[in-house]
């Protein structure tokens, strides 16, 4: 049986979680030990996050490849989140503040910090990286609902109140299970077939960590990677470098087939031979300045780059 991507993401970072599950205020609450002021400052805090988180959502659905990843973010930011805040605002009546009392709450410097975080992600990395930036969100806050739920204390209400919010299938199934379910495999699974059509030797590998396979199939799999980001132009960096005459022929024949699909390669390579065969223009660095530049086929008929870098 296949395992799941989350599971291997919650495997190797078992030590977080462990951190997580460990950490003072949740036992403090756990208990019902925790002091009402830190608990109003926690609640403060993350309802006046929640509208930026919201936005960082929107970026996700802006980004998204096709209406059904559009609509599961919209959903995110229009439902999801609405539900938190309704959750905050009725923490927030029972400590006696109104909705414009929570909405006027200055940001404390961590609350700043981490949504500074989730705007970087969300305006410069890709999709997947921004999945990953707003997982730990939903995911942290349904385990440790959960965790607590068992033996939650009685008294002060408020607290057991929280934890039951969270470890309820109202809040677990609306954003959690979206993201497990839908997010996790829609997105990645038609780039992840097009990258096993350009290199098939990585399905035969798919099962192999990435350190044991041969130069040929490391190239094969960082080409591959690159792929997965469903990138507008396509960095490649010496993809010839330590392979046989054989393997090099094969890599520039699939990287010459992913230009043909419509991605836009920019090639640094030393082998100027093969270089110039794949591409439409060229430019020779020399000493970190560019010497030459011009049309691929001009410069490889050029004799000054003949003699100099193709051998004559």
């Amino acid at each position: 049986m296949k395992t799941q991507f989350t599971t291997t993401l919650r495997f190797h970072s078992r030590r977080i979680w462990s951190a997580i599950h460990s950490h003072p205020f949740l036992n403090e609450l756990h208990r019902g030990a925790l002091p009402l002021g830190r608990f109003t400052y926690f609640i403060l805090q993350d309802y006046v996050y929640l509208l930026d988180f919201a936005q960082v959502l929107c970026q996700g659905g802006a980004k998204s490849p096709n209406l059904e990843t559009l609509a599961l973010f919209c959903r995110h930011a229009l439902g999801a989140v609405e539900v938190e805040r309704r959750f905050h605002a009725s923490f927030g009546k029972t400590l006696g503040l109104s909705r414009k009392q929570l909405d006027e709450v200055p940001k404390g410097p961590i609350t700043q910090a981490y949504i500074a975080h989730l705007q970087s992600v969300a305006r410069s990395g890709t999709l997947g990286e921004l999945v990953a930036a707003v997982l730990p969100c939903y995911w942290i806050y349904g385990e440790v609902g959960r965790r607590l739920y068992r033996n939650r204390p009685l008294k002060p209400k408020l607290y057991r109140e929280w934890i039951e919010t969270y470890a309820s299938e109202a809040f677990w199934r609306i954003p959690t299970l979206l993201l497990f379910k839908d997010g996790e495999s829609r997105y990645t699974s038609d780039q992840l077939e097009r990258v096993y059509d350009y290199f098939p030797r990585l399905r035969e590998r798919a099962q192999q960590h990435a350190g044991t396979l041969s130069g040929g199939e490391q190239q094969m799999l960082m080409i591959g990677r690159a792929l997965m980001a469903r990138p507008k132009l396509l960095l490649l960096d010496e993809p010839s470098l330590g392979l046989s005459p054989i393997l090099i022929e094969q890599v520039f024949a699939i990287v010459a087939r992913i230009h043909a699909d419509g991605i836009p390669i920019l090639l640094v390579e030393q082998n100027a031979r093969v270089a110039l065969a794949v591409s439409h223009a060229g430019h020779v660095l020399e000493n970190g300045e560019i010497r030459l530049s011009g049309k691929a086929s001009d410069l490889a008929g050029d004799p000054e780059v003949r003699a100099a870098y193709l051998g004559g």
